[in-house]
């Protein structure tokens, strides 16, 4: 593990880079879906992340998206009922838990998935368009290697 995450020599502070990165993504994200007619205007960031969520890995309960996405359970019910409004997603009982709602997206959600991956695809590549090929390729697989860890250890805290 690196000992040193501040990095000034070479600029930003990690952290700090991390999160200026992200807010680079979020806002040219904001720019391109606000000029797609096929983008619902009711949508709020996080809803992004559910549609992709709830279309990988679902059928998924509320509680189980809320935890993938680091949110609070209860500020994702209004959420999913934005997109249960647009016609994206649907509230099913568990057949084993009749106190789960479980989630999954409909025909109109599965489109919109595809063509927010190919707006997320476009925008990465105007992201990372300072690095070649190679440096994409081995910024995804640390990048993923992370995660993956994080994932791993979720529940051995």
């Amino acid at each position: 593990m690196p000992k040193k995450f501040n990095m000034d020599n070479n600029g930003l502070p990690l952290p700090a880079a991390f999160y200026k990165m992200a807010l680079i993504m979020r806002g040219k994200m904001q720019d391109r879906l606000l000029n797609e007619k096929w983008f619902p205007k009711s949508f709020r960031s996080p809803c992004i992340g559910l549609v992709h969520g709830i279309g990988s890995m679902g059928p998924i309960s509320q509680k189980e998206i809320a935890n993938w996405l680091g949110l609070d359970p209860s500020d994702v019910v209004s959420l999913i009922d934005i997109l249960e409004n647009e016609e994206l997603v649907m509230r099913t009982r568990d057949l084993n838990d009749r106190r789960k709602q479980m989630l999954s997206l409909t025909r109109k959600g599965e489109e919109l998935r595809k063509k927010l991956q190919i707006v997320g695809n476009e925008v990465m590549r105007d992201v990372l368009s300072p690095l070649d090929d190679k440096e994409v390729e081995i910024f995804r697989s640390m990048l993923q290697r992370v995660v993956q860890h994080h994932n791993e250890n979720e529940g051995k805290k």
